[in-house]
C-alpha cells in the first residue's frame, strides 16, 4: 500500500460474498444487491427458533460469544416458555 501499512486481507473478485451476489444476480433475484451471505446465517437462525430449538442450542451453532446476542431471535418463539413445561411428562 502507499501509506507504509500492510492489509490485513487480501481482497479479490473470487472472494465469497462476490460470487454470491453474481450467484443471485445470475438466479435473477430480486434484491440480489442487498442480500449476504449473513442472510443465510440469520435465515438459519430464525428457522431453528421458528422450529422450536431452544436459544442456547441456536447460540452454540451460530458460534455466539454469549446467550445474550442470540437473544435477538427470542420473538421468534413467544410461546417457548409454555411449550417447554408442556413437554414435562406428569
Amino acid at each position: 500500500m502507499d501509506n507504509g501499512t500492510e492489509k490485513l486481507f487480501s481482497y479479490n473478485e473470487d472472494y465469497v460474498n462476490h460470487k454470491f451476489k453474481r450467484y443471485l444476480k445470475k438466479a435473477e433475484i430480486e434484491d440480489w444487491k442487498v442480500l449476504t451471505i449473513h442472510n443465510l446465517r440469520h435465515t438459519f437462525a430464525s428457522h431453528l427458533v421458528m422450529s422450536g430449538t431452544d436459544l442456547y442450542t441456536v447460540s452454540k451453532l451460530l458460534g455466539h460469544s454469549s446467550i445474550a446476542v442470540t437473544q435477538m431471535y427470542a420473538h421468534l418463539a413467544p410461546d417457548y416458555l409454555k411449550v417447554s413445561v408442556e413437554r414435562l411428562k406428569f
